[in-house]
């Protein structure tokens, strides 16, 4: 009898977790850290955020190698220097930065592309790049649904 019931008794399907879609061409909001790590708000009490694409995106994929195709194109005329790269890599965050909500000093900062790449150009700023590299790193920041 009891293996008739084993064999017999209706299965229950177990619940399905979420499926969650990996979308790195949409932008993620990085709320901002201060440099004591604690979160960074406007003066309206909301949390300073920037929104980025992923590393994985088509337009960063576009963004490194155009970079990487101008330096073999240079070939050896043209002389490789740090700061050659520091602009490289903030050229490249500024297009993956879509825009933001954040005062910079008491005023509000207008977003734009070289307001981005200036932001990250910045030495006294390099938590916050170091914040928006670390995030577009990590792609479970683009996984939706």
């Amino acid at each position: 009898m009891d293996e008739y019931a084993d064999t017999h008794a209706p299965q229950v399907a177990a619940p399905k977790p979420p499926t969650k879609v990996y979308l790195p061409d949409e932008a993620s909001p990085l709320e901002l850290r201060g440099i004591d790590g604690a979160q960074l708000f406007n003066s309206d009490k909301s949390p300073m955020v920037i929104y980025l694409l992923g590393e994985d995106s088509d337009i960063a994929v576009a963004t490194r190698n155009s970079q990487t195709n101008r330096r073999i194109q240079a070939g050896q005329r043209v002389k490789i220097t740090a700061e050659g790269m520091h602009t490289d890599n903030a050229s490249y965050l500024a297009k993956l930065t879509t825009g933001w909500k954040m005062e910079l000093g008491s005023d509000t900062a207008e977003f734009s592309q070289q307001a981005a790449a200036a932001l990250y150009s910045d030495p006294k700023m390099s938590f916050v790049r170091e914040q928006v590299v670390a995030f577009i790193e990590d792609r479970s920041n683009f996984l939706k649904g």
